[in-house]
Formats: structure tokens, C-alpha cells, sequence
């Protein structure tokens, strides 16, 4: 397929960028914006390369919490409905798209005295807060003994105010930490809520501390996948490219931003729990 037409047709919404290496016609559509589309109305013959940056800022929640922001951002982004594959139910014939970004930020550590160590912080309900950024969380609550479920602040999704909702599990051990998110959905409205059963995303933050060349160092490797489905028309004609090339850069974009956050929040968390230690008798 060498080109691709929808003139004339009765769509609207935004349109990411893309290179499809397509010749691509959004024409006589009035309410088609952005992207390949250029202004609203569409633009005959065009296909561009470049894409919207991410909508992210300084006060965006990290760690675990963080993937719901990267969810948000991406469909926000997008501006169109894409669902994606309930787990254990295989949809025949679908178009399914792989997202993934991943960042590894490595941060040295101070060299406090007193045998207060990281691995005992990161076993520590105070290091535990850090990891799931409790300030940036509506609420959270344990589940089981290293499960929380993570309620993040209601964010505008298209049309809808949504909470993100996560469950992660939080594993220390005297070598690393792991945190994994196991679930996340949206609160909304029921219309919203259906859109759950239509979405993957997993996510996986790997902290580990070592010493090199006499140096303490933090180790922080992020990775975040998602798993969509592409069932609305015109978009499940084009290329799956179309949909992850602009896809992940956005993802990789929100994470690169993120991580070093994250990381630093994380020494500054850990510096404040050694003041407070070294206050105890």
C-alpha cells in the first residue's frame, strides 16, 4: 500500500504525527486536526515527522505512581480511542501495538555514618513512602504484606476525569528493590471503566546500590510496556508503525524525564530519613 485516503468522511479528533512513508489525504474532513491532518480540515498530500512533546511538568508523580502518568500522557497524546487485549483472551484479526520505554539513571550516594544503610532504608515504611512518592498520591493502603493499591489524583482524560488507580508490589532485599506494577485502571464513569478490560500496561523499577571505585552509587532502571489494541476507523487501516513510532517517543520522552526525578527525589527522601535516625537516642 503506497497510499492512504479518508477525503470527504465525517471523522474528527486529533491525529499523532507519524512516518508512515505513506502518501496520506485527510482532506474534506472538517473536524480532523493535527499531525499529518496539519489545521483543522485536513491536508491533501502531506506526511510529517514531527510529533507533540509530552504534557509532563516538575510536579508529575514518579516511581511506581509515575506509570499512570505515562499512561495518561500517551492517550492524551493520541486523542483518539485505541483499546487494547484483555489478558488471557485473544482477539482475532486485531492490530495490536507494543510500546516500551526504558531509562537507567545512576546517582551517588552520600557516605553516612552510623550504619544506617540504603537497604535499610528501602525496608523502612519510610523508604517504602519514598518508593511509592506518597505525596504525589490521593491515597494508598496496603493490600498484603508488599502490595499497595495507589490512588493518584483525578487528571483529565479527552472528555472525562479519570483516577489512575495502581496496585504495586514493593520487594527490598539487602541488594535491591523491585517494584512492579501488577494493575492499573481508571475510576470514571461506567463508559470509561468498560475501557479497562481493554488494556495492558506493566511496569518495572529495578534500584540496586553498589560500590565503585570506593563510591557508593544508586542504580534506577525504569521500564514501562503497553499493550493496545487498534480497532477504531480510519487508524486501523494505517501501519502499526503509525501508531508505535509516535507512541514511543512519547513514552521514552515522559520516561527519560521522570526517572532522574525519581532518582533524586530518592537521595533526598534517603538523606532526610538519616537526619531523622541520627536524632533517635
Amino acid at each position: 500500500m503506497k497510499k492512504f485516503s479518508v477525503v470527504n468522511n465525517d471523522i474528527s479528533g486529533r491525529l499523532p504525527s507519524f512516518n508512515s512513508g505513506l502518501e496520506l489525504n485527510f482532506g474534506g474532513n472538517s473536524c480532523l486536526c493535527g499531525g499529518p491532518a496539519g489545521k483543522c480540515g485536513g491536508l491533501t498530500g502531506a506526511n510529517t515527522n514531527s510529533y507533540d512533546e509530552a504534557n509532563t511538568n516538575s510536579d508529575d508523580s514518579c516511581g511506581g505512581a509515575g506509570a499512570a502518568c505515562f499512561n495518561g500522557g500517551l492517550v492524551r497524546y493520541v486523542r483518539f480511542r485505541l483499546s487494547s487485549k484483555k489478558a488471557g483472551f485473544p482477539v482475532s484479526g486485531v492490530k495490536r501495538a507494543n510500546l516500551t520505554a526504558r531509562k537507567k539513571e545512576r546517582i551517588k550516594l552520600p557516605n553516612y555514618g552510623g550504619g544506617n544503610g540504603i537497604s535499610e532504608f528501602f525496608s523502612h515504611p519510610s523508604g517504602i513512602e519514598a518508593i511509592l512518592n506518597s505525596r504525589a498520591l490521593q491515597s494508598y493502603h496496603p493490600l498484603d504484606s508488599n502490595l499497595y493499591r495507589c490512588v493518584l489524583p483525578q487528571i483529565q482524560l479527552l472528555s472525562f476525569r479519570v483516577a489512575p488507580v495502581l496496585e504495586l508490589q514493593v520487594t527490598p532485599s539487602s541488594e535491591d528493590c523491585v517494584v512492579e506494577m501488577l494493575s492499573c485502571k481508571f475510576e470514571s464513569s461506567e463508559a470509561v471503566e468498560r475501557q479497562n478490560e481493554r488494556f495492558s500496561a506493566s511496569m518495572r523499577n529495578h534500584i540496586t546500590w553498589v560500590t565503585i571505585d570506593g563510591e557508593h552509587v544508586l542504580d534506577v532502571d525504569v521500564e514501562l510496556n503497553i499493550l493496545l489494541e487498534i480497532n477504531t476507523q480510519p487508524f486501523a487501516m494505517l501501519p502499526i508503525s503509525a501508531v508505535e513510532q509516535p507512541g514511543n517517543m512519547v513514552m521514552q520522552a515522559v520516561v527519560d524525564r521522570m526517572v532522574p526525578l525519581l532518582a533524586q527525589q530518592l537521595l533526598q527522601d534517603y538523606k532526610e530519613w538519616i537526619h531523622q535516625q541520627s536524632k533517635k537516642p
